[in-house]
Protein backbone atom coordinates (compact mmCIF):
# COMPACT_ATOMS: atom_id res chain seq x y z
CA UNK A 1 0.00 0.00 0.00
CA UNK A 2 1.67 3.29 -0.70
CA UNK A 3 1.71 6.23 1.44
CA UNK A 4 -0.64 8.63 0.38
CA UNK A 5 -3.30 5.27 0.17
CA UNK A 6 -2.13 4.10 3.73
CA UNK A 7 -2.73 7.86 5.08
CA UNK A 8 -6.32 7.74 3.77
CA UNK A 9 -6.86 4.31 5.15
CA UNK A 10 -5.50 5.89 9.00
CA UNK A 11 -7.17 8.77 8.47
CA UNK A 12 -10.74 7.30 7.98
CA UNK A 13 -10.31 4.53 10.65
CA UNK A 14 -9.26 6.85 13.14
CA UNK A 15 -12.18 8.65 12.63
CA UNK A 16 -14.42 5.39 13.00
CA UNK A 17 -15.75 5.62 9.67
CA UNK A 18 -13.96 2.35 8.29
CA UNK A 19 -13.33 -0.88 9.77
CA UNK A 20 -11.14 -4.11 9.15
CA UNK A 21 -13.18 -6.06 7.05
CA UNK A 22 -13.57 -9.59 7.81
CA UNK A 23 -14.74 -10.84 4.36
CA UNK A 24 -13.40 -7.76 1.49
CA UNK A 25 -13.65 -10.41 -0.92
CA UNK A 26 -17.23 -11.50 -0.43
CA UNK A 27 -18.29 -7.76 -0.14
CA UNK A 28 -16.07 -6.46 -3.60
CA UNK A 29 -18.37 -9.04 -5.63
CA UNK A 30 -21.38 -7.33 -4.08
CA UNK A 31 -20.66 -4.43 -4.35
CA UNK A 32 -19.20 -4.62 -8.00
CA UNK A 33 -22.82 -6.93 -8.67
CA UNK A 34 -24.42 -3.65 -7.26
CA UNK A 35 -22.29 -1.26 -9.61
CA UNK A 36 -23.39 -3.57 -12.80
CA UNK A 37 -26.71 -3.27 -12.20
CA UNK A 38 -26.40 0.32 -11.17
CA UNK A 39 -24.42 1.38 -14.67
CA UNK A 40 -27.82 0.60 -17.18
CA UNK A 41 -30.05 2.66 -15.00
CA UNK A 42 -29.64 6.66 -15.84
CA UNK A 43 -31.04 8.41 -13.09
CA UNK A 44 -30.07 10.52 -9.72
CA UNK A 45 -30.43 8.18 -7.58
CA UNK A 46 -28.67 5.39 -9.75
CA UNK A 47 -25.28 7.34 -9.90
CA UNK A 48 -25.53 8.64 -6.65
CA UNK A 49 -25.31 4.97 -5.68
CA UNK A 50 -22.37 4.04 -7.99
CA UNK A 51 -20.33 6.79 -6.83
CA UNK A 52 -21.42 5.22 -3.08
CA UNK A 53 -20.09 1.64 -4.51
CA UNK A 54 -16.95 3.17 -6.31
CA UNK A 55 -15.94 4.46 -2.67
CA UNK A 56 -16.73 1.10 -0.79
CA UNK A 57 -14.58 -0.67 -3.56
CA UNK A 58 -11.91 1.30 -3.13
CA UNK A 59 -11.82 0.80 0.51
CA UNK A 60 -12.38 -3.03 0.40
CA UNK A 61 -9.80 -3.39 -2.04
CA UNK A 62 -7.61 -2.42 1.00
CA UNK A 63 -9.15 -4.63 3.05
CA UNK A 64 -11.86 -2.25 4.92
CA UNK A 65 -15.61 -2.00 5.16
CA UNK A 66 -17.27 1.42 5.99
CA UNK A 67 -19.66 1.54 9.00
CA UNK A 68 -23.52 1.26 8.04
CA UNK A 69 -24.51 4.35 9.96
CA UNK A 70 -21.08 6.00 8.21
CA UNK A 71 -22.06 5.77 4.04
CA UNK A 72 -22.99 9.33 3.31
CA UNK A 73 -19.77 10.95 5.30
CA UNK A 74 -17.41 8.84 3.94
CA UNK A 75 -18.60 9.62 0.93
CA UNK A 76 -18.47 13.21 1.13
CA UNK A 77 -15.05 13.18 3.33
CA UNK A 78 -13.64 10.78 0.46
CA UNK A 79 -14.53 13.19 -2.60
CA UNK A 80 -12.89 16.58 -0.34
CA UNK A 81 -9.97 14.91 0.90
CA UNK A 82 -8.98 12.62 -2.02
CA UNK A 83 -10.67 13.76 -5.34
CA UNK A 84 -10.41 17.55 -4.32
CA UNK A 85 -14.20 18.58 -4.33
CA UNK A 86 -15.45 21.35 -2.60
CA UNK A 87 -17.58 20.99 0.41
CA UNK A 88 -20.70 22.81 -0.12
CA UNK A 89 -20.75 20.75 -4.00
CA UNK A 90 -20.60 17.44 -1.63
CA UNK A 91 -23.09 18.47 0.65
CA UNK A 92 -25.50 19.74 -2.66
CA UNK A 93 -24.93 16.77 -3.93
CA UNK A 94 -25.90 14.49 -0.63
CA UNK A 95 -28.71 16.90 -0.22
CA UNK A 96 -30.24 16.71 -3.20
CA UNK A 97 -30.21 12.50 -3.06
CA UNK A 98 -32.08 12.42 0.27
CA UNK A 99 -34.78 15.18 -1.23
CA UNK A 100 -35.44 13.14 -4.12
CA UNK A 101 -35.69 10.17 -1.49
CA UNK A 102 -37.61 11.69 0.73
CA UNK A 103 -39.41 14.36 -0.50
CA UNK A 104 -39.79 13.51 -4.31
CA UNK A 105 -38.07 16.89 -5.69
CA UNK A 106 -36.81 17.84 -9.13
CA UNK A 107 -33.43 17.02 -9.89
CA UNK A 108 -31.30 20.47 -9.83
CA UNK A 109 -29.73 20.28 -13.11
CA UNK A 110 -26.31 22.04 -11.73
CA UNK A 111 -25.97 19.13 -8.95
CA UNK A 112 -26.97 16.64 -11.73
CA UNK A 113 -23.81 18.33 -13.03
CA UNK A 114 -22.18 17.75 -10.09
CA UNK A 115 -22.28 14.45 -9.44
CA UNK A 116 -21.44 13.51 -12.99
CA UNK A 117 -18.57 14.96 -12.65
CA UNK A 118 -17.56 12.96 -8.87
CA UNK A 119 -19.08 10.03 -10.76
CA UNK A 120 -16.61 10.62 -13.65
CA UNK A 121 -13.73 11.04 -11.15
CA UNK A 122 -14.42 8.12 -9.07
CA UNK A 123 -14.53 5.79 -11.95
CA UNK A 124 -11.58 6.66 -13.63
CA UNK A 125 -9.35 6.43 -10.45
CA UNK A 126 -11.04 2.94 -9.96
CA UNK A 127 -9.92 2.10 -13.37
CA UNK A 128 -6.16 3.02 -13.06
CA UNK A 129 -5.65 0.77 -10.55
Amino acid sequence: MNSEINSIINEFTRSGLIFKSPRPEHRMRIESNALQKLSIRNDYLSDYNMALRYVFLFFLEHGYDIQDNMVHSVFKTYCIRVLNFRATMITDIIRLRHNLKYTGCDVNSFVKKDLEDVLTSLASKNIKK
